[in-house]
């Protein structure tokens, strides 16, 4: 195809926009947003709890032993949620009900995107969107840590469909040739929002006991946006022709997204793929295990998203401030600001992938992200055990001393393995895996990829603090040996999807070898003159 500059339309990037800042923004800031004003919400929900038992707070004396009032000092409120195991329950739902709704947010994704669209899913999950926003940020006004917790799980089955969609109609909006770059986009802008909410969570912005409410309502910002532009966008075409069978509206979608009307040879490559499934029933979860082809590219693509969240990058987005403190940044908030630099460099490398991903191809980035995560998690795991050695436990660190150098090593190499997931793991997985299905089946296998990954997420999220307690520095090694695993799948099972059509990658993945192309016509032929072989469902989806 052509040029970049000649594919890139200005109802492309409008609607490319719309829905990464509407929806894939979103995602990144709900995983961020809680790390930094934990110990302020905890306070509040003590806070709460003592009026309810009609006392209050002592702010002076600490008079009052019951454990909702007890006044705490700086230790008391390091150690309140280790203290209190009722608070640390209702912080776990908090926090875990997230991604826990995630997951069926992400299953749900099938019957969305089917019947309402890829744009009309996005556009109703914005509306539900805007009601977890408001929950969650009228909580202080009404006095409910209940509705903290409900307005979570809103927001995590929001955030299961923002997970899952974006990438879908990022995938089939786009030109071949810029599937890639603008499928990277949705990782990207995420872990974007990531780095926001970390930056507004500081204490003299957000992370306060006046601004964290107006921070978790600050979700409602690119919600509402998403629901006034969406409209505004062209539904996927490849959705119209092989889903709704309209293929006047799908040509007139794929018009105004190429600023053109000469789409007869993409229009031709749609109704190639519309052949293959014409007669079909629309295809079902249950149908991707059934049919033994399907069965096969759903397991790699379940694959491809747990070696992304197995890899250990949970548990450094979520517990990078812990990491960095054992690791020796122990100064004043050094690890604090460490953690904003894992974001920032999280953002940066992961914008570069875009431009990366279209020149080197999508798994030879994925090798080269996950071997160098390996080397760089056995380097921090060397220097972690070092630091520990060269400190006495049974002194307090001493905070006027310098960074030791294996502090230092472990910081560059915490931020080397950021630099290498970003530029493939990071972003690769989310387009990667609707790169590998046709149009019919992509919604279904999208929400199995997706609640794979957020059951992977939740699994590190909520061992990683227990295995690190029980085996200290050693911990990294399990996620070495993961990666291993990870590069070795990458090699053996992973075909290189870039500048491939549909029809080409269904070939290759059946048949195990690449497409001869033919030279394409300029309008639309019958199946029988197609010089290859068509990819045949081995049984009735």
């Amino acid at each position: 195809m052509g040029s970049w500059n000649s594919e890139i339309t200005k109802p492309l990037v409008f609607s490319t926009f719309t829905a990464a800042f509407g929806s894939s923004l979103s995602f990144g800031y709900h995983v961020g947003v809680m790390n930094a004003p934990q110990t302020i919400i905890g306070l509040w929900i003590r806070q709460v709890k003592c009026r309810r038992s009609n006392q209050t707070v002592e702010t002076e004396h600490g008079v009052s032993e019951e454990k909702w009032c007890k006044k705490l000092d700086f230790t008391g409120e390091l150690n309140m949620f280790t203290d209190n195991s009722e608070l640390t329950t209702l912080w776990t739902l908090t926090v875990a009900l997230l991604v826990a709704a995630s997951f069926f947010g992400a299953l749900c994704t099938n019957i969305f995107a089917n019947k309402l669209g890829r744009r009309g899913t996005l556009w109703w999950n914005s509306i539900l969107a805007i009601v977890a926003a408001a929950v969650m940020g009228c909580c202080t006004l009404a006095d409910s840590f209940e509705m903290l917790i409900v307005g979570r799980f809103i927001a995590g089955f929001n955030m299961g469909v923002n997970i899952a969609v974006p990438p879908m109609y990022f995938n089939e909006i786009a030109p071949v040739s810029l599937r890639g770059a603008i499928g990277a986009l949705h990782e990207t802008v995420g872990v974007t929002g990531v780095l926001i909410s970390m930056v507004l969570g500081l204490p003299a912005i957000l992370g306060n006991e006046w601004g964290w409410p107006i921070m978790l309502a600050l979700t409602a910002v690119p919600a509402i946006f998403q629901l006034v532009a969406l409209p505004l966008c062209p539904e996927s075409p490849r959705y119209l022709f092989v889903e709704k069978r309209n293929e006047t509206a799908a040509r007139h979608a794929l018009e105004r997204l190429r600023g053109t009307s000469d789409v007869n040879e993409e229009m031709h490559e749609i109704h190639q793929e519309y052949e293959l499934i014409e007669n079909e029933a629309d295809v079902t979860i249950r149908d991707l295990f059934r049919d033994r082809f399907l069965r096969r590219i759903t397991l790699i693509a379940a694959g491809v998203m747990m070696s992304q969240q197995l890899s250990g990058i949970d548990a450094v987005m979520f517990y990078s401030t812990a990491i960095f403190h054992s690791a020796g940044l122990v100064q004043g908030n050094q690890a604090v600001y460490a953690t904003i630099a894992v974001g920032a460099v999280n953002a940066l490398m992961t914008l570069a992938s875009v431009f990366l991903v279209e020149k080197a191809g999508r798994k030879i980035l994925l090798l080269i992200g996950y071997g160098g995560m390996a080397v760089l998690t056995t380097l921090l795991t060397i220097f972690l055990l070092q630091t520990k050695i060269t400190e006495s436990p049974e002194d307090e660190p001493n905070l006027n001393q310098s960074m030791s150098p294996f502090a230092i090593g472990s910081t560059i190499s915490l931020l080397g393995y950021i630099v290498f997931f970003s530029i493939g793991p990071g972003a690769i997985p989310w387009f990667l895996v609707n790169e590998l299905f046709a149009t019919a089946p992509r919604a279904a296998a999208s929400s199995v990829a997706v609640g794979v990954n957020r059951l992977s997420s939740l699994t590190v999220a909520l061992s990683f603090p227990y295995i690190q307690a029980a085996i200290g520095e050693y911990t990294f090694i399990i996620f070495v040996v993961i990666l291993a695993i990870a590069t070795i799948f990458t090699q053996t099972c992973i075909i290189e999807t870039k500048g491939k059509t549909t029809e080409e990658i269904q070939y290759e993945l059946q048949h195990g070898k690449p497409m001869r192309k033919p030279s394409r016509p300029s309008s639309f032929s019958k199946a029988g003159d197609i010089s290859y072989d068509k990819v045949q469902l081995e049984d009735k989806l």
